[in-house]
């Protein structure tokens, strides 16, 4: 059974990201991905003792009612995608910003497609050049109401 529970920082030691992740240059570092769980509301996606996914809302007060969302998968999860997929659309209704954003390397498709499904457009017509780890990115948003 899938649960799905409040994250800590210390949970960042214990992850095991999915190998597209680590190849592909997407990996937080543990010191990373533990302020990512301590920059706004953020779950883990549990199996037994297994941390199957880790993701948030990072708040942004000085944007006002805005918040980028991040999320990193672990190796074997794709037989329990579907109930995190469900997870993460509901965490999104609940969510209080009015604008939440995501920053998608402009090469990972399978992310793109993801975050399409959740209800993101595209915003960008080309990617933002240099924009995370030096690497070329799209800005998708939702936006309530």
């Amino acid at each position: 059974m899938l649960d799905v529970i409040p994250a800590h920082p210390g949970m960042a030691l214990m992850f095991e990201a999915q190998p597209a992740q680590v190849l592909s240059g997407q990996q937080m570092t543990p010191e990373g991905l533990a302020a990512a769980i301590a920059s706004g509301p953020a779950f883990a996606a549990v199996k037994g003792t297994k941390i199957l996914a880790i993701g948030g809302i990072a708040d942004r007060p000085d944007w006002g009612s805005k918040g980028i969302i991040w999320g990193v998968l672990s190796v074997g999860i794709y037989a329990t995608m579907t109930p995190i997929h469900r997870a993460v659309r509901r965490a999104l209704e609940l969510a209080p910003q009015e604008r939440i954003e995501a920053h998608i390397l402009a090469d990972h498709a399978e992310g793109c497609r993801w975050i399409e499904m959740l209800g993101f457009v595209r915003e960008t017509p080309v990617p933002m050049k240099k924009f995370w780890q030096g690497r070329d990115c799209w800005l998708y948003a939702k936006v309530k109401g």
